[in-house]
């Protein structure tokens, strides 16, 4: 729709991860900059979620051109995720949140008009008919319970976007967790924080700098508790003070521990 528009951090050309790209592929600038704000102009006009189902990384090369070096590269920065045939942008809800609302309202209102439409093209009722409809209209109203009743709009979206956050902090948690090798089966205080430093990742609170670069920093080394490893490197690149505070005052989404 002519408008409509994306936001696109004015410091985006300088951002490591922008150079990260370019030094992986040797594209330019511009080559970069246009193909990134494709990738976020597709996701923002054709998902609500973030999860660009269907399309993997040849469907991004034949839509919005490059090769799939040049998406992996987008992924080992961390600004994309393919994951069982689907494409995957992390934290879509904190950046694209307001338009995925409005064209959920959109489609909500064009439903509305719809039915209002077709409502108001009915022929008049016979008068019996019209004698029923006004002996139903004269009837006490019937209470409906709240469990019956359609949830309002807005819990909708903020489950929606709810359960948008628990897929990003979701995806962060494997990606970490592959990477520095922490299986599943190891001790839950080792989940709790990875997946503590996820949420806070998908929250913003951690910057993906400082969450990745901790990351590689594991991978690199022979440590053999890996996840104290991470929390080490991580309170070197965040301060321990603040990470500490950070991890103290967060807590994991329902469900997902």
């Amino acid at each position: 729709m002519a408008g409509d528009w994306i936001k696109i951090d004015h410091d985006l050309p300088d951002k490591p991860e922008v150079m990260g790209i370019i030094e992986l592929t040797g594209d330019t600038i511009e080559t970069v900059f246009f193909r990134l704000f494709l990738l976020w102009r597709l996701a923002d006009r054709q998902s609500v979620d973030g999860i660009l189902r269907g399309v993997g990384q040849r469907s991004l090369v034949a839509r919005l051109g490059g090769t799939i070096d040049f998406w992996q590269a987008v992924e080992s920065v961390g600004w994309l995720h393919f994951d069982n045939g689907n494409a995957i942008i992390p934290r879509f809800a904190e950046v694209f949140g307001a338009s995925a609302k409005r064209r959920m309202s959109e489609a909500k209102r064009k439903k509305t008009d719809y039915y209002a439409e077709k409502s108001s093209a009915i022929p008049p009722q016979k008068s019996g008919e019209n004698l029923r409809k006004k002996a139903e209209s004269d009837a006490p109203p019937v209470s409906v319970p709240v469990s019956a009743q359609e949830p309002a709009y807005d819990t909708l979206r903020d489950d929606h976007l709810d359960s948008c956050f628990k897929e990003e902090v979701r995806n962060f948690a494997k990606k970490i967790s592959e990477t520095i090798k922490v299986k599943q089966s190891n001790r839950l205080k080792d989940r709790e924080l990875i997946l503590k430093i996820s949420t806070l990742l998908a929250s913003g609170k951690l910057s993906e700098n400082e969450v990745w670069d901790s990351v590689e920093a594991v991978r690199t080394t022979g440590a053999r508790n890996h996840a104290a490893k991470f929390l080490t490197c991580l309170r070197e690149k965040v301060g321990e003070s603040k990470c500490n505070r950070l991890l103290a005052q967060t807590e994991i989404p329902e469900g997902m521990l």
